[in-house]
């Protein structure tokens, strides 16, 4: 395996060519939570709501970074897996999240925790066969949120940590895997967040629910009801969850959440069609669910590349923000934020064989070569994809968005699984 560093540089140029640079100074960040002004806090998943994951701290630097030591170790409990969350800092509290949903509010100068708060979920989660992260919570409206891994969101006094209100929204018996491995986000009253299980024979869905009380208002399922993107029963247990946070744009109102690839993972046998909505990014009114908007960027996904990742949005230099979609198959996707429509699109891996390239006008692979029943082939990128779940950073300065990159490739032998024996009495496919 080779791990790099990617860089690109953002610009004008994202209209017409590879190489990236802003003709114009970046306009000023668009502003999330209550706190972003100050650069000590960190106030939501991606600091603000364009994604840019930048911080404006300035202490450290190339000359004293060799001077930093720990200042202080926090203990997050019974640790039964790593820690991938986010946290956020807010006026001088952090809060977090590790292994079982256990939610920390801790002094961020001197690592103390203030107040713990610990599910008690359903025996059930014992059984997921993958063991499941929890990559962060989200604060706001007095409120911290966080989605669980028995499926469902909760909501916490951020003061005190006393739970507020418990909603159900999966049935882990009846969709197995359907979970929240990451944490649910706030568009003003509205608090919506998709589930894992893509690789899982369910119908993945997005769920969103009002934020100070719990109630449910509204449902999307990812698989599209649709014949001729999903042939017979194939819809039914054809996957497509939104497992990464979305974004929420205030300036448009407006929701971006991308999905993930269709179920069974490298075998489309039952299911030749577009399969939509899975690998495909959305953009949702918030008070709805409805669709603005959508971009598939790899239709009949039979290659576990989803289309989860973060939505970036930077100026194009002509004073309007842009969407850029950096995919796990090896392809970035600059698009109108407002309609979608396609502005660029090109290869950012070195190797490449799945598909001959990306047209940039429609954003489709060109001639994709998909894996075949029981037969062994080379793909590149590989199941990790050329990126993985690992968030990028966007620095208005440089004009420069960082992200990491692998040059893997694998053999895929495709083949056809029936039911094997599943997690009640009753039998269920699994791939």
């Amino acid at each position: 395996m080779t791990a790099s560093r990617k860089m690109f540089r953002l610009s004008a140029a994202l209209l017409a060519g590879s190489a990236l640079s802003f003709l114009t100074a970046a306009p000023a960040m668009a502003q999330g939570k209550a706190g972003f002004e100050d650069p000590n806090n960190w106030p939501e998943y991606h600091r603000t709501s364009n994604a840019w994951r930048f911080s404006p701290l300035n202490q450290i630097t190339r000359e004293n970074v060799k001077k930093l030591k720990v200042a202080w170790v926090h203990q997050p409990g019974n640790i039964t897996h790593g820690l991938q969350a986010t946290p956020i800092v807010i006026d001088g509290v952090m809060y977090s999240i590790s292994a079982n949903n256990n939610v920390w509010a801790i002094d961020a100068a001197t690592g103390k925790t203030l107040w713990q708060y610990a599910p008690k979920l359903d025996k059930i989660v014992e059984q997921v066969f993958y063991g499941a992260a929890s990559r962060g919570v989200t604060v706001g409206r007095g409120k911290v949120f966080l989605g669980t891994l028995d499926g469902r969101f909760i909501a916490l006094d951020q003061k005190t940590g006393k739970e507020l209100w418990s909603t159900q929204l999966t049935d882990m018996k009846k969709d197995y895997g359907a979970l929240f491995s990451s944490p649910p986000q706030l568009a003003g009253d509205t608090l919506f967040g998709g589930t894992t299980g893509g690789d899982q024979p369910i119908i993945g869905k997005i769920f969103a629910v009002n934020a100070d009380t719990g109630a449910r208002t509204w449902t999307f399922e990812v698989p599209k009801d649709d014949p001729k993107s999903w042939p017979g029963d194939s819809r039914k247990v054809g996957g497509g969850s939104a497992w990464l946070p979305g974004t929420y744009d205030p300036t448009t109102d407006t929701i971006y959440i991308g999905t993930s690839n269709a179920a069974p993972d490298f075998n489309h046998d039952d299911r030749k069609g577009d399969n939509l909505y899975t690998a495909t990014l959305l953009a949702l009114e918030p008070k709805t669910g409805k669709i603005k908007w959508h971009r598939q960027e790899v239709p009949q996904d039979t290659w576990d590349f989803d289309s989860a990742y973060e939505a970036l949005l930077v100026p194009d230099g002509k004073g309007k923000n842009v969407l850029v979609h950096l995919n796990k198959n090896g392809f970035v996707y600059v698009m109108d934020k407002d309609s979608g429509a396609m502005r660029n699109a090109w290869q950012y891996t070195e190797n490449m064989n799945w598909a001959k390239g990306v047209d940039p006008k429609t954003g489709l692979p060109i001639d994709p070569v998909y894996p075949e029943t029981d037969k062994q082939k080379l793909h590149c990128p590989n199941l990790l994809g050329a990126r993985s779940w690992n968030h990028g950073a966007y620095n208005p300065n440089t004009k420069l968005w960082y992200s990491h990159g692998m040059e893997v490739c694998n053999f895929v032998t495709s083949a056809k699984q029936g039911p094997v024996p599943g997690m009640t009495a009753k039998e269920i496919k699994r791939y």
